[in-house]
């Protein structure tokens, strides 16, 4: 049996053959891996358990604060789980020449206690369309009961997000119904996790592709 998860991004979508529902964990990180080549900056992750957003729910916001610009203090990670997309998250690590430094563009929240998600999903900046290449093109999303060793739960690769400002840049779905805008897939390999987006406007076999990673694999943090 192949189970089927909607993932929506860069306003297109796609689906792997992976988990059928999330387990419950204490903690989860997002970490971004890539841009476009310029400092990170997105306005809002949000997480939900059901259909209630729980980002906010969340008892405290982990991330690592080294080397962090102090220019920015008003864009620090925390301002990803605001519930404003007024505001956002900037972060010129992502740039950095030394590699640990570009590992540090990542927040963790902490709920407390186990709980169970049934989607994700993160929006752009308010000015992405003056600077596109500030969007995440490679992140993912990780579950911890004890903060040490974790599980990917969704690892995205070369994706190709909206360039609207304050726009819903993709959406995964782990458990639960249907999501509001997704959509059925088009071209997914099983074997590597390739999918294959259509262009806005065409049909599934269309150009633009994104690589899932990971499903269910543990390592130490």
């Amino acid at each position: 049996m192949v189970l089927k998860n909607k993932i929506v991004g860069v306003g297109l979508v796609g689906c792997v053959a992976c988990l059928a529902s999330a387990q419950p964990y204490r903690y989860y990180r997002f970490t971004v891996e890539a841009t476009g080549g310029e400092p990170l900056q997105l306005s809002e992750v949000k997480l939900f358990s059901g259909a209630a957003d729980v980002t906010r729910r969340a008892k405290q916001v982990l991330w690592n604060d080294q080397g962090f610009n102090p220019v920015f203090p008003t864009y620090k990670p925390q301002r990803a789980v605001d519930a404003n997309l007024g505001t956002k998250w900037y972060d010129d690590r992502m740039v950095a020449a030394d590699a640990e430094v570009r590992a540090r563009t990542w927040f963790t929240l902490d709920y407390g206690e186990p709980l169970e998600l049934s989607r994700y999903e993160w929006y752009t900046g308010d000015d992405a369309t003056r600077y596109p290449r500030r969007n995440p093109t490679s992140w993912r999303l990780e579950g911890s009961n004890d903060n040490a060793a974790w599980t990917v739960l969704d690892a995205v690769r070369g994706a190709k997000p909206p360039v609207e400002n304050k726009a819903l840049a993709y959406r995964r779905r782990f458990s639960g119904g249907p999501v509001e805008g997704a959509i059925d897939v088009l071209d997914i390999d099983p074997t590597t996790g390739t999918v294959t987006y259509p262009e806005k406007g065409q049909k599934p076999g269309g150009h633009g592709h994104a690589t899932v990673h990971g499903f269910g694999k543990t390592f130490p943090g």
